[in-house]
């Protein structure tokens, strides 16, 4: 690269990198007619990043399956595909705090993922950022064995994208130092074999780097510390605590990146290391100054506020155009429509286009929720009339996809199942009918509240506890004792009830000491008494309803 134009581009970095765009690049440019764009834009950039409401962030764990990546030298043999995960993990729980991030992940389990599909997957996803998430290990182009170190575009390819990923950089730099790691700056590497761009620039080094500047998705490379550096590893990586703090860091600069307010800034100056050939002996040294603004407690106060008021449950009616939510994320509402194609099918419809056939299990009706964390999910109710279980799909830019559900419950029958609510991170259904099998005397029916928990893509139980809705009215078959307390609740060591009285049924709890066999408990009412008992040969009951 000629020295004119180098010296051009990074004082136009410079001047850029507090700016979410720079315009087009042009190596003929003065000076003087940098300065003048930057400032321009600078001004229409603050204004924009303030009305971005949502982001859709793209980790990316780096390495993966038979790719370990670089390895620890403790005694652990610490791998970096397994570190990056966790990383990347935890990262995504912290920001799934904010209602405004939608987080997406490369990976999520110990696969390996080809570079060349991670910035495709960010691409697919409609990422506004991408970070992949590294440790480092010594190599020969950096003259340091330790601390942490971002890899950035070098900016011969899209000044825009390369400024705003500079920036990016500079963020996890801040909060990675206040965090103990120590600070090395950012690192740029222009391509070895000498590839260069349509305008005779030479392309940046790292795939990822160099596809994420062509998809123009600001993308960085954050080293987090040395693996290879026992002290490193033992101040930063050494246990899941440690990595957490990690993580948190990561977290609140992406949150300071998207959220940063413009009233709360401050100037940094970072130093600058350009790897120009594969042995690191011509390694080019410089600062460059940026604006980085924080997300002060004011806006997380009000963005925390939103992660509770958010979630929604809502059917979708059947054959009719639906229109009111956004299933494939993109910032727009949909329009949406199903029709039974047959006894075993639904089709589904996306914005008039023929999507899709989805099982429709005898009728089962489709919702639309958006949980508190901000995941979007066409949920159906599957089963005979109405459901045994739960099904979620997510819109994967394609195709509805089936991401989590509920497996039966063998040990019930569940009639007209019904969703009833979603809030606070509970889904609430209905159930006409719940019948616990191989009960004796109690093979009856309540109609009950059942409350799952969707949470991290997983779909459980969030109670052991079924709410009986309608009180069912028992009387006393044989005498049997209640508990106290449902710690103490199979030594019966609570209130006697004699034969012949009424109790009332209030809940149903499911238990297993012995993980072998189905055990019911049952809370219930005599008179003023309240008291847990268990099913058994010699405490039973009957229902009036039987008589």
């Amino acid at each position: 690269m000629k020295k004119s134009i180098q010296v051009g581009l990074i004082l136009l970095i410079t001047i850029c990198a507090s700016i979410s765009g720079c315009g087009k690049k042009n190596t003929k440019t003065t000076k003087e007619e940098v300065k003048k764009a930057a400032t321009t834009v600078n001004q229409n950039n603050e204004t924009k990043k303030i009305k971005k409401s949502t982001w859709i962030i793209e980790l990316d764990p780096g390495h993966g399956g038979d790719d370990i990546g670089a390895e620890g030298t403790t005694k652990e043999k610490l791998k970096e595909k397994d570190v990056n995960l966790k990383i990347a993990q935890y990262v995504k729980k912290e920001l799934s705090k904010n209602p405004n991030i939608k987080v997406r992940m490369t990976r999520s389990n110990d696969t390996k993922t080809e570079a060349f599909s991670r910035v495709s997957k960010a691409s697919e996803d409609k990422a506004d950022l991408f970070i992949s998430f590294h440790n480092n290990a010594k190599r020969k182009i950096v003259d340091y064995d330790h601390g942490c170190t971002v890899i950035v575009p070098s900016g011969n390819n899209n000044i825009t994208t390369s400024g705003q990923a500079q920036l990016l950089g500079c963020y996890f730099l801040k909060y990675l130092e206040k965090a103990g790691v120590t600070n090395q700056g950012l690192l740029m590497r222009t391509s070895k074999e000498e590839e260069t761009n349509s305008e005779g620039e030479l392309k940046d080094y790292y795939k990822e780097i160099q596809d994420s500047v062509y998809e123009e998705i600001p993308g960085v490379i954050v080293e987090h510390s040395f693996i290879d550096n026992n002290e490193d590893v033992k101040q930063f990586l050494s246990d899941d605590n440690k990595i957490k703090k990690l993580a948190e860091a990561d977290a609140k600069a992406i949150t300071d990146y998207c959220f940063g307010n413009v009233k709360q800034k401050e100037k940094v100056k970072q130093k600058v290391t350009l790897v120009k050939d594969s042995k690191g002996k011509n390694n080019e040294y410089s600062s460059m100054t940026f604006t980085l603004y924080e997300c002060d407690k004011k806006t997380q106060k009000k963005l925390k506020k939103q992660i509770y008021t958010k979630g929604i449950i809502e059917e979708i009616p059947y054959n009719k155009e639906y229109k009111k939510h956004d299933f494939t994320e993109d910032g727009t509402k949909d329009s949406f429509r199903y029709e039974k194609t047959d006894d075993e099918n639904y089709t589904i419809y996306l914005n008039h286009q023929k999507l899709q056939k989805i099982f429709c299990a005898r009728g089962g009706d489709l919702y639309y929720l958006r949980t508190k964390d901000q995941e979007v999910y066409l949920v159906q109710l599957i089963g005979q009339f109405g459901g045994n279980s739960l099904c979620a799909y997510q819109y994967d830019g394609q195709k509805f996809r089936e991401v989590i559900s509920t497996e039966d419950f063998d040990k019930y029958s569940f009639a007209e199942q019904d969703i009833e609510k979603y809030e606070n991170g509970i889904l609430s259904t209905i159930t006409e009918q719940i019948k616990p099998y191989d009960m004796g005397e109690l093979y009856t029916t309540f109609k009950a509240r059942i409350k799952y928990r969707i949470k991290e893509g997983k779909l459980k139980l969030a109670s052991r506890y079924f709410d009986v809705i309608n009180p069912t009215k028992c009387k006393a078959a044989s005498d049997f004792k209640t508990s106290k307390s449902l710690k103490n609740i199979e030594k019966q060591n609570g209130f006697e009830v004699k034969a012949g009285q009424e109790v009332l049924v209030k809940k149903i709890y499911l238990y297993d000491k012995n993980k072998e066999h189905l055990k019911h408990a049952f809370k219930i009412q005599c008179g003023k008494r309240k008291g847990w008992f268990v099913y058994s040969e010699n405490t039973k009951f009957k229902f009036l309803d039987e008589e």
